[in-house]
């Protein structure tokens, strides 16, 4: 038996308000890089959805927090490359915050977001800009004359860089991360162009003692850290919110060549073909990969594949595929084609491909 589904007018009614056509939000994707669909009935649904998780958390709600922003009235965070501008439109219901990206090196990544997420990134900005305001001022202070010599807050801040530096690989060295046992907020994140401020993990105490030493350190735990993510989404999410320290450190990684929204779209439009699970990742492939090329210490590689895929697409669709030619581009040290239970796909003729043109 079918499972019973709302109609439209009862989704509107709980709400009390009506969504707007998807082009009033043009081309765009919510945190978790789903796109907004263009059917009206799925963006109701998502809005009665949103409704609910308030309803369930409403006393936990800051209302203070929320920014203080009118239709069509934008706020701008910038650093010396990136932009992220937040824009309130005239939609009605919760998701009414335009949030653009636009990184240096040319990727752009539009938002349609709650005004909770909204505040959050307008936080961490605020929260970034008090942080850097105070370094300056202790710069000041410490160019002044002392009338006595300065003195370290802790006798490890005393050691000599080197040895601090190898203290620091000794507690990061082999470290894992898992997507599935990391919590972080993308949001929160994306106010912070830097990537200080994301939670590293509560296993990574080191990095929360005081500033200095996550200065120090961050770096080398993401250095000596293997990241497993889930998908291109997953690998897109966390590379935007990892900033640029994370981007530029990430030495090892390993996914699985597929997306899950694609698969979800594809099965939307064609319930009953028999070949949606055969179709290669797209519509998320661009940003990854160019997420992918500022990872300048990328060594290690590992992607995964299922291996029906490697016996049931012809090789020309490979060949051919925009998405893998563009990750091609990417040249690293070591890369390892495998299926989701680690074990080598070396027989098949794709796998050797992929592996002769990403091998530096």
């Amino acid at each position: 038996m079918a499972k019973w589904k709302p109609t439209v007018q009862q989704l509107e009614s709980a709400l009390g308000y009506g969504v707007e056509p998807a082009a009033s939000s043009g081309h765009r994707v919510y945190s978790d890089l789903t796109p907004v669909p263009d059917g009206v009935y799925e963006r109701t649904e998502r809005e009665y959805r949103e409704m609910r998780r308030l309803q369930k958390t409403r006393y936990r709600e800051n209302p203070s927090a929320k920014p203080p922003m009118e239709d069509g009235e934008s706020q701008a965070i910038s650093d010396a490359d990136n932009t992220v501008t937040v824009t309130r439109s005239s939609l009605a219901g919760f998701y009414k915050f335009f949030v653009d990206i636009q990184y240096g090196f040319g990727l752009h990544i539009p938002f349609l977001l709650t005004e909770a997420e909204a505040n959050s990134i307008l936080h961490t900005a605020k929260l970034c800009q008090t942080l850097n305001f105070r370094e300056d001022q202790a710069k000041c202070i410490a160019q002044q004359p002392h009338p006595e010599p300065i003195r370290y807050n802790t006798h490890f801040l005393g050691l000599p860089p080197e040895i601090r530096e190898k203290i620091y690989v000794f507690a990061f060295k082999g470290s894992v991360w898992r997507t599935e046992e990391r919590r972080y907020n993308v949001c929160q994140a994306i106010g912070d162009f830097s990537g200080f401020l994301i939670p590293f993990g509560d296993d990574y105490t080191l990095l929360r003692v005081n500033k200095q030493i996550r200065q120090e350190a961050l770096p080398l735990a993401y250095r000596y850290t293997a990241f497993h993510l889930a998908d291109i989404e997953d690998v897109t999410r966390l590379l935007v919110a990892v900033g640029r320290v994370g981007r530029q450190n990430i030495e090892a990684l390993e996914f699985a060549w597929e997306s899950a929204v694609d698969h979800d779209l594809n099965w939307r439009r064609h319930p009953e073909s028999e070949t949606n699970h055969l179709i290669l990742p797209s519509r998320h492939v661009p940003a990854c990969v160019q997420l992918l090329k500022q990872c300048g210490r990328l060594r290690s590689l590992r992607l995964k594949f299922e291996s029906y895929m490697m016996e049931d697409v012809p090789e020309a669709t490979f060949l051919s595929d925009p998405g893998l030619s563009s990750l091609c581009s990417i040249q690293v040290e070591r890369i390892e084609i495998m299926n989701p239970d680690d074990q080598p796909l070396n027989e098949y003729s794709i796998a050797q491909w992929l592996k002769s043109e990403m091998t530096r």
